[in-house]
């Protein structure tokens, strides 16, 4: 390890050969963190001996970790290991590869999904904004991202299947049948909670379990057919539904850092990246314009 470490903080002063992507890494201060990682992990003879491209967080998201870290990846080594290992893909993938929704296999064996925001023009690995690109290196290429990625635990039926918050959602879903269609490629899906929907009026639910063509379409006016990462919303953005014809209006305050979807549905927790998408978990049960009879 300690020879390791010698020879990544070695900087060639001959200019005889380009430097390794850990090399490039350990020549910066502000990765320092990440290749005290990647040598912990024992990994840095493993991006020695190939081409690959790495994602990589500075240090402050490293530190951060010593003061939240959620899925306890200080004191994980071998989750540690796992999660490192999804910020590298084998081979190089530029800037021009990051189309929206392409999606790459990173080495941890999860997809990395690439999104572009035009109204902004951000690019996004795993809804994480890529702020610098194509940083060559003599064995790959490196970009910067502002955050730690943890590799998705599943698609979005997997992630609402997990959590005991959308216990009712899912089995809405089968009893609707569109859980094949929420295994898709790119959606979103803006989940009610279990909450969300014991706040409808009992007569609602009513006739939403009595009527699976209602539910579908209310179920179905939750999805949107592309990935939209929070970093890609902005106030007064509006979203096509599955169906094609029905519209939400999302609203936003910086200030206050609120996302409101139709004006009243607020995110409950950040959102949850899928293999296949997003998650993003709200407070109220979405109703389409044209079915707003059926809550009075």
């Amino acid at each position: 390890m300690i020879r390791n470490l010698a020879l990544l903080l070695v900087v060639s002063v001959c200019g005889c050969r380009a430097l390794s992507t850990v090399e490039t890494l350990a020549s910066d201060p502000n990765f320092s963190s990440l290749v005290s990682a990647l040598t912990q992990a024992g990994l840095i003879d493993t991006l020695n001996q190939g081409v690959f491209t790495i994602f990589a967080p500075s240090n402050f998201y490293f530190e951060t970790l010593k003061y939240i870290d959620p899925h306890g990846l200080l004191t994980d080594a071998a989750l540690f290991k796992s999660v490192l290992l999804y910020h590298v893909v084998a081979g190089r993938v530029m800037r021009a590869n990051m189309t929206n929704e392409h999606t790459v296999t990173s080495v941890q064996g999860k997809p990395i999904r690439f999104n572009t925001y035009q109204h902004n023009h951000v690019t996004t690995a795993q809804g994480y904004q890529i702020i610098f690109f194509d940083k060559t290196a003599d064995n790959g290429v490196i970009h910067v991202i502002t955050n730690i990625m943890m590799p998705p635990k599943g698609d979005i039926v997997n992630i609402v299947s997990n959590d005991n918050e959308t216990s009712t959602l899912l089995s809405f879903a089968v009893t609707a049948g569109i859980v094949g269609a929420l295994q898709g490629d790119g959606l979103t899906l803006l989940a009610p909670t279990n909450a969300a929907f014991s706040q409808l009026p009992n007569a609602t639910l009513s006739q939403l379990t009595g009527n699976v063509a209602l539910l579908t379409e209310v179920l179905k006016y939750h999805v949107v057919p592309h990935t939209e990462h929070l970093v890609g919303l902005f106030d007064g953005a509006r979203l096509h539904t599955l169906d094609g014809n029905e519209i939400i209006s999302v609203h936003m305050n910086i200030t206050w850092d609120s996302v409101r979807f139709n004006s009243k549905s607020h995110m409950t927790k950040r959102e949850s990246a899928a293999t296949n998408g997003v998650v993003y978990y709200i407070d109220t049960v979405l109703i389409p314009k044209r079915h707003a009879n059926i809550v009075g």
